[in-house]
């Protein structure tokens, strides 16, 4: 297991607009397939309803920020009740993009990452970069200001991955469909 780097490049209040550009990202990079990843934290039931019944395989883990570490945490995995853990995090992998627009509504106003997973960037000659099938990501955390949905936001904001010694990918990612990095990238998990 690795990291990439998550380059904030985009930010909108707009939901279509996050995937308009996810799509124009996508369209550069001529992936031969594509699938979404989720994490979403859930705290109410009336979500959790919504979310379960479209997703009935997700795991999900109880989200105790201020809980001693060394409590036990609340988990699908354990068999727990999620209803009586909330608030959680649910995640669920390897879902079709034509499936994101159905989550984010049944998401309500919750905080979602959605991270979409191909098999590589284009080859960037000018930069001496080749294709990379390591960090070929987009996330773009709905109403969340991190990759994770952990701090909140009444924005959305769209983040290119890219290796940890070839930053400059992300850049010329970003340039090629008219944006430019916003910030200080973000260490993701792979």
């Amino acid at each position: 297991m690795g990291n990439s780097f998550a380059f904030p490049a985009f930010r909108t209040f707009e939901i279509a607009e996050a995937l308009y550009v996810v799509n124009q990202l996508l369209e550069l990079a001529k992936p031969s397939e594509v699938e979404v990843d989720f994490d979403i934290r859930v705290t109410s039931a009336d979500t959790l309803d919504r979310l379960t019944a479209m997703l009935p395989q997700a795991d999900w883990w109880a989200d105790r920020p201020d809980q001693d570490p060394s409590a036990p945490v609340p988990s699908s995995e354990k068999g727990d009740d999620p209803y009586a853990s909330l608030p959680i995090h649910l995640q669920h992998w390897c879902l079709e993009p034509e499936s994101v627009e159905a989550v984010l509504e049944a998401a309500g106003g919750e905080m979602v990452a959605a991270r979409w997973d191909f098999n590589s960037w284009p080859p960037i000659p000018e930069l001496r970069l080749g294709h990379t099938c390591r960090c070929a990501f987009i996330t773009v955390s709905f109403n969340a200001r991190s990759i994770y949905p952990d701090v909140p936001s009444s924005d959305h904001t769209l983040y290119i991955h890219a290796e940890q010694f070839h930053p400059e990918r992300a850049t010329w990612l970003a340039s090629q469909v008219g944006l430019k990095i916003l910030g200080e990238p973000q260490m993701s998990a792979l």
